[in-house]
């Protein structure tokens, strides 16, 4: 390969366009399944997220137990965070830049279907190890993705302590490649504490193994297309009366299907004003 980083092409009469911050991560997604998306917040910002992180997690397993969650396959795993800690959590859902690039690859309204804390712990097998899509079980494809996987590292992600892998281009067919392929193909997401990586939720993918002597941690979100039901309905677990109308769609505030005709007809009448 050569060492000129300039573009070269000759019998190309078509080329998509990327300049913006955007369109350069809206660009990777489409066609690799991933790109890798700096934040912009400050180092004082990224380190009181994650001392948030470590009290929400503390606050969380005091409240539903240990040996429960253990039970469960819940132990590394915090649900919906923001409603033990709404402002760090509602800031790293709600981040500006992530929501442009969410927006650029979903056609039309989407919703913050869930937000969890994930902990890779050291030396450790654990629940996020093995390939799966972000919509599980599923085997199709779609012209324009239904639903987008937004990972915070809330530490670096390196090889050294299990950073994610990817398999590029597996969001375009339907089927998980053969053993032989993913071996060959699958690639390991370096990135740096305040990054987002964000996936194409059709795109298979996995945490790596930790090999040093702390956790690696991460708040993953899934973003989709408004036919999907949350994970835990938001409306009713925070305080949505300072939220602003953007970030009350994103979370799905007043969204729920209605529970009666009168409701849905009112629902109707409140589109047409």
């Amino acid at each position: 390969m050569s060492d000129n980083s300039e573009v070269t092409s000759y019998g190309v009469r078509k080329q998509t366009s990327s300049c913006s911050l955007v369109e350069k991560n809206h660009q990777q997604v489409r066609r690799n399944g991933f790109s890798i998306l700096d934040s912009g917040f400050s180092q004082h910002e990224i380190d009181t997220i994650s001392q948030e992180f470590n009290k929400t997690c503390e606050t969380y397993q005091s409240k539903h137990t240990t040996g429960a969650l253990k039970d469960l396959g819940e132990l590394d795993i915090v649900r919906m965070p923001m409603f033990i800690s709404p402002d760090s959590m509602l800031k790293v859902a709600l981040n500006s830049r992530l929501l442009e690039v969410v927006d650029s690859l979903i056609d039309g309204t989407f919703v913050l279907n869930q937000q969890n804390l994930i902990t890779n712990p050291s030396k450790q097998n654990y629940s996020q190890s093995a390939w799966h899509r972000d919509l599980p079980y599923q085997h199709f494809t779609s012209s324009s993705p239904l639903a987008v996987n937004a990972i915070y590292c809330v530490d670096d992600f390196t090889s050294e302590n299990g950073a994610s892998y990817v398999i590029p281009g597996s969001h375009l067919h339907s089927e998980f490649p053969s053993d032989e392929f993913v071996s060959d193909s699958g690639v390991q997401l370096a990135a740096k504490a305040g990054s987002y990586i964000v996936v194409d939720c059709m795109a298979f993918h996995r945490g790596g193994y930790n090999r040093t002597t702390l956790p690696r941690r991460a708040i993953n979100h899934v973003f989709n297309i408004p036919y999907f039901k949350q994970q835990i309905a938001v409306d009713k677990n925070i305080d949505t009366s300072l939220l602003s109308d953007t970030a009350k769609s994103v979370l799905g505030i007043g969204a729920s299907e209605p529970r009666t005709v009168e409701e849905y007809l009112v629902s109707r009448a409140r589109k047409q004003d």
